[in-house]
């Protein structure tokens, strides 16, 4: 009779462990699957903002290096380009910014004396490539007018790194021991040959 309560016994604490495993395995499941229902439409909400005619609002996208790998989406493409040139391992990258602007000015000049002869003269045309266009337009008598512009396609990669905290010793095994942090790494990549950043600076709030 003993034998048979130790064997209930047994069983009782095999299916309570088995129970509680499963709670376990199901909570943490469910607190996945929340986060990515979180993700998902935290990303339908960034996209619907980028679509409409709300320009100066701007939502962060939520995506695993999966999903960035496997996106369809061209500008996602682009920027998971980006990241493998920099060479940022999988673990170490922390966020990637894709900014772009248009740069355009109009400069008109109408001179008082006459240097266009033929009151039929006109011309309007354009000098461009992939990345800068100048208009030129002139007509009689005297009008000018020259519109240059620019577009920017430029990248923001934050990323971890250790390093560390005093100067680092110059025999590798002393560096071995030496205290390490971790800092955040940024690196700013401008697509434009004729644009260049001459000055950046980036700023964490520390609470």
């Amino acid at each position: 009779m003993s034998k048979v309560k130790l064997i209930l016994s047994i069983c009782l604490i095999v299916a309570i462990v088995l129970l509680t495993i499963f709670l376990v395995i199901s909570v943490l499941r469910f607190k996945n699957l929340q986060e990515d229902y979180g993700n998902a439409m935290n990303n339908l909400t960034a996209y619907q903002l980028e679509n409409s005619k709300l320009s100066d609002v701007n939502r962060v996208y939520k995506m695993t290096i999966s999903e960035l790998e496997y996106s369809q989406d061209t500008l996602f493409k682009a920027m998971d380009s980006i990241r493998k040139e920099l060479k940022i391992k999988d673990k170490n990258l922390n966020q990637i910014q894709y900014i772009k602007y248009e740069v355009r000015v109009t400069d008109t000049l109408e001179l008082v004396d006459t240097i266009f002869i033929k009151p039929s003269f006109y011309m309007d045309t354009t000098l461009s490539d992939k990345w800068h266009s100048t208009r030129i337009m002139m007509k009689y008598p005297s009008y000018i007018m020259v519109e240059p512009s620019l577009e920017s396609d430029k990248y923001v990669v934050f990323s971890f790194k250790k390093e560390t905290v005093k100067p680092p010793r110059k025999f590798f095994l002393f560096r071995w021991f030496q205290k390490k942090q971790k800092v955040v790494n940024v690196d700013v990549v401008e697509t434009n040959p004729y644009v260049t950043n001459k000055a950046q600076r980036f700023m964490e709030v520390v609470k």
